[in-house]
């Protein structure tokens, strides 16, 4: 199953006082002498500089006494960016990556990273959640590619209209996924609850009846604190629609330039642009196949999103083009 076990993101993260939450490092310990520079302490002058302004220059064996929670502290007080092999971590690391994905997901939909302990209690919510099913579902998160705000994902490259994803598999085999985004101010865009096939999908039969109020009321219990919005299924589909239409435009464009170019061409290029013929011919059926499948389906769509149970749909949230619904 591909995705991050949740299970295994065990390190920790920590709270500060409140007075210390835009600037969490404050509240690490000797930070100057625990540097391990060695011979080189001699050119770095921390009497009347700041230790942030030389942090590009701290590679990650030089911060190696330094423990995830304080690197992940340092790492969000500055705005200077650090020492390549620090970023890398920060990318190749899941736990690492994650705290790193809770602050792009605050700063790309709402311009802003929220504050540390906000964060933390991101990290330890996403860990928690479960879906309260039996033994044959199983959850792995995953999450957009780089600071993408929404696009494929890194691990299952599914679809995402959010920053992140629980993707569900039955019996190991991924069925649904939930996708969702975290902004500041601790409020959760639920953005998407997708079924990976459209037919077939007697797995639904061991859900509640009501998936839909289900999933928002473990949103409501593993987030505790959060105010959820669910997004509304005509904003959804139209953004979705909007997407395919702009993908199909492209790629008819590259269709009539290929053809075009097949009649300009010497004879060893054909088979190379015969081959791009064939694979954008099948991308713009694939995609008029998507958009006839919005306009059929479209009503039992929104009326998905509509139906959620005993939570009531109060007032609207619109960001990024987009309107969502707090759950009540």
């Amino acid at each position: 199953m591909k995705g991050i076990d949740l299970s295994a993101i065990a390190q920790n993260l920590y709270h500060v006082d409140q007075s210390h939450t835009k600037k969490p490092s404050v509240e690490i310990d000797n930070i100057v002498e625990r540097l391990e520079l060695g011979k080189a302490r001699k050119y770095f002058d921390f009497v009347n500089k700041d230790v942030f302004s030389h942090l590009s220059q701290f590679s990650l064996p030089v911060l190696k006494n330094f423990s995830f929670d304080e690197l992940c502290k340092l790492k969000y007080s500055t705005i200077i960016s650090m020492h390549k092999s620090v970023q890398d971590l920060f990318e190749d690391s899941d736990h690492h990556e994650v705290v790193r994905k809770i602050t792009s997901s605050m700063w790309r939909w709402g311009s802003s990273s929220g504050v540390w302990n906000e964060v933390v209690d991101a990290y330890n919510s996403i860990r928690s959640f479960s879906l309260d099913l039996n033994s044959d579902f199983d959850i792995r998160l995953d999450y957009t590619i780089g600071s993408n705000d929404y696009g494929y994902s890194k691990f299952t490259r599914t679809y995402l209209d959010g920053v992140f994803a629980y993707v569900v598999y039955y019996k190991g085999k991924h069925v649904m996924t939930i996708g969702f985004t975290i902004t500041g101010g601790k409020r959760i865009l639920l953005q998407q609850i997708q079924l990976v096939e459209k037919t077939g999908n007697r797995f639904l039969f061991k859900f509640p009846k009501n998936r839909l109020e289900h999933i928002l009321g473990r949103f409501k219990e593993y987030f505790e604190g959060y105010e959820v919005y669910l997004i509304d299924g005509n904003s959804l589909l139209d953004k979705i629609t909007d997407s395919y239409i702009s993908q199909l435009a492209s790629a008819r464009k590259w269709l009539t330039y290929y053809v075009a170019q097949r009649n300009h061409t010497s004879s060893e290029d054909h088979e190379s642009l015969r081959k791009s013929i064939i694979l954008t011919r099948k991308e713009i059926k694939a995609l008029e196949k998507q958009i006839r499948h919005i306009n059929t389906d479209r009503s039992r769509l929104v009326d998905f999103y509509k139906n959620t149970g005993k939570f009531q749909l109060g007032e609207t949230l619109e960001i990024s083009g987009l309107q969502l619904n707090r759950v009540a």
